[in-house]
């Protein structure tokens, strides 16, 4: 959250040989649901980043081909980014970041700016 001035953080842990994650830990946010809650990978976003096990940023929520939802106004702005985190080159859990400090959008360029912080 600090590398990219988010004030909003989740990490989701994805459940092996299943289609759902489990919601791990949220930060900046009061959530109606408690941690450890599942998540159906199929009906989410997070189905692009656990199988192409590659990090997405989403400009806007509303209008992304991924996403096509409207913005919760509890998250701030219609962007996100989510990185995999990998063991043994299988995806075990999903860093989910939002709302900048700044207010500016996650974009591509940002991220490839910081890609060093992604990547080993």
């Amino acid at each position: 959250m600090l590398v990219t001035g988010s004030k909003i953080g989740s990490v989701v842990f994805v459940e092996r040989g299943e289609h759902r994650a489990r919601l791990a830990l949220t930060k900046g946010l009061d959530r109606e649901f408690k941690d450890n809650s599942h998540i159906s990978i199929d009906d989410s976003f997070l189905k692009y980043v656990v199988t192409e096990g590659k990090a997405i940023v989403v400009e806007d929520v509303e209008r992304d081909s991924r996403t096509r939802k409207q913005n919760d106004p509890r998250y701030g702005s219609a962007s996100f980014m989510s990185v995999p985190v990998l063991i043994e080159n299988r995806v075990a859990a999903v860093l989910n970041l939002t709302n900048k400090n700044s207010g500016e959008v996650f974009t591509e360029a940002m991220f490839k700016r910081h890609r060093s912080c992604w990547t080993r």
